[in-house]
């Protein structure tokens, strides 16, 4: 079960991250800080997490993605999805769903700004990965607020409707 609050998420993979993340956990929890501890689950041989955490005296965490075993652009595809699914149903719970996709919203929007200011490749990636998790989260938050306000009954309706609704908008462009 994932926390409502926290102070501090740690995303953690490997077995080098766990290593570094071993004693962060141990002090953010010694300063009464809710750490948010966030697993990947990448590795080939599942047993490995688990002796790994033993070694390093680490709790289990809060949550295991569980990422899938395909290619290295579909598993990082895949924990962005999940990292960013798990910590934007947080904010949502805490602030609700118009504030956060107004924040997102405007983060997109700023970044767009930003591109056309700093010309720099390196700077420019690192503002397209800010456009793709605002864009998901974005979705996220629409498709949440949506599952939210309908009912059992017509719930396939109004998802199918916003998914013709949002095909159509793209294909027209």
């Amino acid at each position: 079960m994932v926390k409502k609050t926290f102070d501090v998420a740690l995303v953690v993979g490997t077995r080098p991250n766990f290593i570094k993340a071993a004693p962060l956990i141990k002090y953010f929890e010694s300063k009464n800080l809710d750490v948010l501890f966030i697993h990947t689950g990448q590795h080939w041989d599942k047993n490995l997490s688990h002796n790994i955490f033993n070694d390093l005296e680490m709790r289990e965490p809060d949550v295991n993605l569980e990422t899938p075993l395909d290619g290295m652009n579909s598993q990082l595809s895949f924990m962005i999805k999940s990292i960013d699914h798990t910590l934007s149903k947080n904010i949502v719970s805490r602030v609700g769903h118009i504030r956060v996709f107004a924040a997102f919203a405007s983060l997109a929007s700023l970044v767009i700004l930003v591109h056309s200011i700093l010309i720099n490749p390196f700077i420019w990636f690192l503002l397209r990965v800010l456009t793709g998790i605002s864009m998901v989260c974005i979705y996220t938050v629409a498709e949440s607020w949506l599952n939210d306000r309908s009912s059992n009954k017509n719930r396939g309706s109004v998802l199918s409707i916003y998914m013709v609704i949002l095909y159509g908008a793209m294909g027209i462009g």
